[in-house]
């Protein structure tokens, strides 16, 4: 496998981790790390070859190595990563010193770096190319940042690109006529859409070697980017209104960019659209009725026509300026450059809800969602609902008229109405010559919302002794005289 040599030897190369310079919000995966604790470490990222080079642990951080005959150590990457043709980033912390003269690299490396003549130099596959004159205070009396960025981006098979950039401390060098940062690489890395390994030779000190690949998030013209926006950048330039492909899941809002590129996107991948700059327009919540803003209800956004070309109902997600509300799910209709969707009170708002000294009723909140709509719509359906104002809709009781005189949370919880009766009845066929039996005819096809283990009837004889029943069965009170209380009890 083709490796990328990082160079120099009284030292090789180096960088600590930094910034992420390009966009802040490319996401990068571990590829390997490489020195912890001031060893060499082989694992599932990457195996060392040390090819009897002196090596030794100078402090709690950092390796010193001296390589034999002119023959390298090297890192090879073993695992598999998490997208190809993507950006490898090597961080090395190493000092570097002038080599005093170029090595004879291997065509097979896809890059090298070296200090030498005082002048930063890399290896594009077949000749060493001069960057930036070395600074003051660039030497080998102490470990200095160096990142290596390989990009294999470009996929196309009739004209493949690689190329590299290099960055010491926080300065990215560029090629000494100034014409840019990247340095093109030759066909030894162009055979290959990831790093193999790396290399060092020499002498000196390194104190990190880790490498990270960048997640593709967005293709265009067969190039994938770390961002929307960077892929939106380069197919501007395009004219016309080219295509954008959406690859992964991303934070990234693509509504200000649809206006200048067709956004699309597999079903599988959501895009992110932030209707109207961060407000939904209320469509009338019923016919006639007051516009709605914030509270629950049917709403309507107007998207471009590249989203709305592009993007499906089942991938489209909507960006809401209320964080206790949210898009009900499968409400999303796409009509035109009309997106419809249904929002409610978010879920985590009935989840922290809680009753009976703090119970949270969680077994099934969509079935909770349904029931307060059903039956607590002025609490469930406000803009400003809370927690808390949920929490007192449960435990209100539900008095007047049909009302069965139960906190709203008892009968959700029972499973019925709140104008299902719960008073026990005498059953038609009654032929115990015991006792009067008697049921609760609501609770005996009713299914519990799942959030008590156990619902009985307790009845309470007139010696104040108890006789439990499991729900739903008949209850037999005895025929002798006294008064007789039959309670629900859900634990």
């Amino acid at each position: 496998m083709n490796k990328a040599y990082f160079m120099s030897f009284v030292l090789a190369a180096a960088l600590s981790a930094m910034a992420d310079e390009v966009v802040p919000v490319e996401t990068y995966d571990t590829l390997f790390t490489g020195v912890s604790g001031g060893q060499l470490v082989s694992n599932d990222g990457g195996l060392w070859t040390t090819n009897g080079a002196a090596i030794a642990t100078t402090n709690v951080t950092a390796v010193s190595f001296e390589t034999a005959d002119s023959t390298p150590i090297g890192l090879n990457v073993t695992a598999e990563p998490a997208d190809t043709n993507t950006i490898v980033k090597v961080e090395l912390q190493v000092t570097l010193a002038d080599v005093g003269k170029f090595a004879d690299i291997s065509e097979s490396a896809q890059t090298a770096f070296c200090v030498c003549t005082n002048s930063f130099n890399a290896w594009n596959g077949s000749r060493w190319v001069a960057l930036n004159e070395v600074p003051a205070g660039i030497d080998e009396s102490q470990p200095t940042n160096l990142t290596v960025e390989i990009s294999y981006q470009d996929m196309k098979a009739e004209s493949p690109a690689r190329k590299a950039r290099f960055t010491v401390g926080d300065t990215i060098l560029v090629t000494r006529d100034g014409s840019s940062p990247w340095v093109n690489l030759g066909a030894s890395a162009i055979a290959t859409n990831n790093l193999a390994g790396f290399a060092i030779n020499g002498e000196g000190i390194i104190a990190q070697a880790d490498a990270k690949v960048m997640l593709g998030v967005a293709e265009y013209a067969g190039v994938k980017y770390g961002t929307i926006s960077n892929a939106v950048e380069v197919a501007k330039g395009a004219g016309g209104t080219p295509t954008v492909e959406v690859l992964r899941e991303t934070d990234e809002d693509v509504t200000e960019y649809a206006e200048t590129v067709n956004i699309a996107a597999a079903d599988d991948v959501p895009v992110k659209v932030n209707p109207d700059g961060g407000s939904v327009v209320a469509k009338d919540k019923e016919e006639g009725g007051p516009a709605v803003d914030g509270a629950n209800g049917v709403y309507t956004a107007t998207l471009n026509g590249s989203v709305a070309t592009h993007v499906s109902a089942k991938n489209l997600q909507i960006t809401l300026p209320y964080p206790n509300k949210e898009v009900k799910p499968n409400s999303v209709d796409i009509e035109g450059t009309k997106a419809t969707f249904e929002v409610r009170t978010a879920s985590s708002v009935l989840r922290d809800a809680s009753v009976d000294e703090g119970k949270n009723l969680t077994a099934n909140v969509e079935r909770l969602h349904e029931y307060l709509a059903a039956y607590a719509a002025d609490a469930y359906e406000d803009k400003d609902v809370t927690s808390e104002t949920i929490s007192t809709a449960l435990a209100t009781t539900q008095t007047g008229g049909t009302k069965n005189g139960l906190p709203l949370y008892q009968s959700y919880a029972l499973g019925i109405a709140p104008t299902d009766s719960v008073k026990p009845v005498t059953v038609a066929n009654d032929t115990d010559p015991d006792a009067i039996t008697l049921s609760i005819p609501a609770l005996n096809s009713s299914t519990p919302s799942g959030d008590y283990t156990t619902i009985k009837y307790v009845m309470t004889k007139p010696n104040s002794q108890t006789v439990q029943f499991n729900k739903g069965t008949n209850i037999a009170v005895p025929l002798s005289t006294g008064s007789y209380q039959v309670k629900i009890v859900m634990e």
